[in-house]
């Protein structure tokens, strides 16, 4: 490509543009290192470079350090769409209890334990409609094998979900009374609805 560029009203120079040559992206090597610009805050920049000084790595070897280090914790808590739930839930109890205290109090963290789950129901993801009797049958038996009533809870839940069929649903609720009613005498069965 050519151009011209003026440089003033009566001096004229003209260049030819040669772009660099590059090689194609698939001959890199997944370690090598590419360049990468980006600003940031002056005071960004001052807690980089302390944490520069203190690891003994160079500034831009600290700040990839910590760009995988944020991409490593949002791995460990499941990826990018549970990361932000789990943070969330984080906050919520520090912001509540200030530190881990509810981890030793049996009370503390019976409030935690149930705020958690209020959150995970607020959040549930109906199952498709083929899909309820069968999440119903795995509450009924998880309760069967752990006597846990918060597994009757689900599969209430699901058995009162849209969807769930309508002819099943009077005979679900009837089980889950039986169950109830008479826990042993399900002991040792598998149940199942549909």
């Amino acid at each position: 490509m050519e151009y011209v560029s003026q440089r003033s009203n009566n001096h004229k120079t003209s260049a030819i543009h040669m772009p660099m040559p590059r090689r194609p992206a698939d001959t890199y090597e997944p370690s090598a290192r590419v360049p990468m610009n980006f600003r940031v805050t002056r005071e960004l920049r001052a807690r980089l470079e302390q944490a520069a000084d203190a690891s003994g790595r160079s500034l831009m070897a600290e700040a990839e350090f910590r760009l995988s280090q944020s991409f490593a914790a949002e791995d460990q808590l499941g990826g990018p769409r549970a990361a932000p739930f789990f943070r969330s839930l984080s906050e919520e109890v520090t912001a509540y209890y200030g530190d881990d205290s509810w981890l030793r109090d049996p009370v503390k963290f019976e409030v935690v334990r149930s705020h958690i789950v209020n959150r995970l129901n607020a959040t549930r993801i109906i199952p498709p409609a083929e899909g309820l009797g069968q999440m119903a049958d795995m509450a009924l038996n998880a309760f069967i094998d752990t006597r846990d009533p918060r597994c009757l809870d689900d599969a209430r839940w699901y058995i009162a979900a849209p969807g769930f069929p309508a002819e099943l649903r009077e005979k679900a609720l009837a089980t889950i009374a039986e169950i109830e009613s008479e826990p042993e005498a399900f002991r040792n069965r598998r149940i199942t609805i549909q």
